[in-house]
């Protein structure tokens, strides 16, 4: 079985774009982040993979891709660091906490906006979400391109109780994580 990326990130450092930094692993940025979740018990069975790629078109512009990864499947892998209502709301508590720090520099990746997106459901079901079943139907990451390429999110959930479609949501999220369109079918 392969490995599952449970969170991921893109960090934006000015050092690394201008080339005053060399090797991005010398980045400060990366070197925070990583820290910053190295602190967090319940994450310490994940290990992170780092890579680097340029998103520019006309002028360069490299981001920093960091992963942090489960040898098990998504929902194995979630279902071990706890529930998935309380594991979305955790990410989104450290999420915030970095974004409040390191504003336009982190950028969030399909598996972090998964779970900003089962996290907004949550918070809006309430504890008729411990009720539901969730089903993701539809995920796609969209690239926008300019002078450099810029991302977002498109997720369908369906919720269901016993077999019976009872809601669908339609969450956008931009590359910071910031829902741009919460609605319900």
């Amino acid at each position: 079985m392969g490995n599952t990326v449970i969170f991921d990130f893109y960090l934006n450092d000015n050092d690394v774009v201008t080339g005053r930094i060399q090797d991005f692993r010398d980045s400060k940025i990366l070197i925070e982040v990583k820290n910053e979740f190295k602190k967090e018990s319940d994450l310490k069975n994940l290990y992170i993979k780092e890579s680097e790629q340029n998103f520019g078109y006309s002028v360069d512009w490299p981001q920093i891709i960091v992963e942090w990864l489960a040898k098990d499947n998504w929902v194995n892998a979630i279902s071990n660091l706890g529930e998935l209502i309380t594991f979305s709301s955790y990410f989104y508590l450290l999420f915030q906490r970095l974004k409040n720090k390191y504003k336009d520099n982190l950028r969030v990746g399909l598996a972090s906006s998964k779970l900003i997106a089962l996290n907004t459901i949550f918070k809006r079901e309430k504890e008729n979400s411990k009720r539901f079943n969730y089903e993701i139907l539809f995920e796609k990451e969209i690239s926008r391109q300019e002078a450099f390429e810029e991302k977002d999110f498109m997720f369908v959930i369906r919720r269901t109780l016993e077999g019976k479609d009872l809601v669908i949501f339609f969450i956008h999220i931009d590359w910071l994580g910031n829902i741009k369109i919460f609605y319900e079918i």
